[in-house]
């Protein structure tokens, strides 16, 4: 049975890239990633989903007044991280009845809502910035430079900002597949896969016999939920019950 995370390459911005040896840039995922409260202000986080506010909330009971947060696009609220229709049969006998895995990964991607926060955490922003202690930019950074101990970053509508410190809080980078290990299990034992990298298995979510995978993996199969907590659920009751 394989079941693993696909989410192994943290994604960074161009103007943020490794390459730019730029200071006081992190990543809120990195293995290095420093203690919150260990980081010098003033701050700017980068990003527009959960793990971003939740960060500016943290920094804000450490720092009050002194975060930024920079998001690309207003608040994405929702309460699910897919339609709750792909939980049972309005959205999934169409999915599951589909031969075409294009458009299986088609109806997963516009499905999910990526980037996307929860009301409550939302509303805790919106607190945040009636009292001051958190400035949010809608706006999308072009540029960033280093003056001394501090970055600034050039916005695409013109204004600049500057911090001594830049979280960056843009995710991981979707690399199907990119395991050394599982190129050569496919490989050598001639496992079918659709275009896009993702594995094609039966309705037991068998890939080859008593091959079985789960989360990401099963996606195609299981349709947008494959990757929380009630996809693992499906996944179990589709291993134990069709097998």
């Amino acid at each position: 049975m394989i079941s693993i995370s696909l989410n192994q390459h943290l994604s960074f911005p161009n103007w943020a890239d490794q390459g730019n040896q730029l200071k006081n840039i992190h990543h809120i995922f990195s293995e290095e990633f420093p203690e919150l409260r260990t980081l010098q202000p003033p701050f700017v986080v980068v990003g527009g989903g959960i793990t971003a506010a939740h960060t500016v909330i943290k920094l804000a009971s450490l720092f009050p007044g002194q975060v930024t947060l920079v998001k690309r696009h207003p608040f994405r609220v929702q309460s699910f991280d897919s339609d709750p229709g792909w939980l049972g049969p309005k959205f999934m006998s169409e999915f599951s009845s589909s031969p075409d895995y294009e458009k299986r990964r088609k109806w997963i991607n516009e499905a999910r809502h990526r980037g996307s926060i929860m009301k409550e955490l939302n509303q805790k922003i919106q607190r945040l910035q009636e009292e001051k202690k958190v400035h949010v930019v809608t706006d999308e950074v072009q540029s960033a430079n280093q003056l001394s101990n501090k970055v600034k970053l050039k916005m695409r509508e013109g204004k600049s900002l500057q911090a001594r410190t830049v979280i960056l809080a843009t995710g991981f980078e979707s690399r199907a597949m990119s395991q050394s290990w599982l190129k050569e299990l496919i490989e050598e034992e001639r496992l079918q896969c659709a275009r896009c990298g993702y594995p094609i298995v039966n309705e037991s979510l068998e890939w080859c016999r008593h091959l079985y995978v789960l989360g990401p993996l099963a996606e195609l199969e299981l349709g947008p939920v494959s990757r929380n907590i009630s996809g693992a659920r499906k996944a179990a009751e589709r291993i134990v019950f069709n097998s």
